[in-house]
């Protein structure tokens, strides 16, 4: 099982940083109730292909979140991912495991959604250049 530091999860935020908070870019970020849930889509989307699956557990995210929360810049405040960094901070105080998976393309995004359907799952998001889809 790879490790999630605070160091790596700085380094997806200065890839596509916004103003030092967490903005993946070309990544979907991936929720589940329960460890279990997040390990069999981890399974499965390293069976599909995926290489960068990166797990962050809810004590991770909760902190990491937390910090870009507590350090959020006021250009950051006004926009959507820092309402993205409270729900994720949300989920992790509720139990969610996570997942970060990279998908650059449309293709990639879709063959990753087609294993994570197979399962349960609470959160997905894909993080483009100006914009954070909702995946269903």
């Amino acid at each position: 099982m790879s490790e999630v530091t605070e160091k790596s999860l700085h380094e997806q935020q200065e890839d596509g940083a916004d103003f030092g908070n967490f903005y993946p870019t070309h990544h979907v970020l991936l929720a589940f109730e329960q460890k279990a849930q997040a390990d069999g889509a981890r399974d499965g989307l390293r069976a599909a292909g995926f290489d960068d699956v990166r797990e962050i557990d809810d004590q991770r995210m909760i902190s990491a979140s937390q910090h870009g929360l507590d350090t959020a810049s006021l250009i950051a405040a006004m926009g959507s991912s820092l309402k993205m960094v409270e729900l994720h901070n949300t989920l992790a105080k509720e139990g969610c495991h996570f997942l970060l998976v990279k998908a650059e393309s449309n293709e990639d995004t879709e063959k990753l959604m087609t294993v994570v359907r197979k399962g349960r799952f609470r959160l997905a998001q894909k993080y483009k250049r100006l914009v954070i889809e909702t995946l269903e």
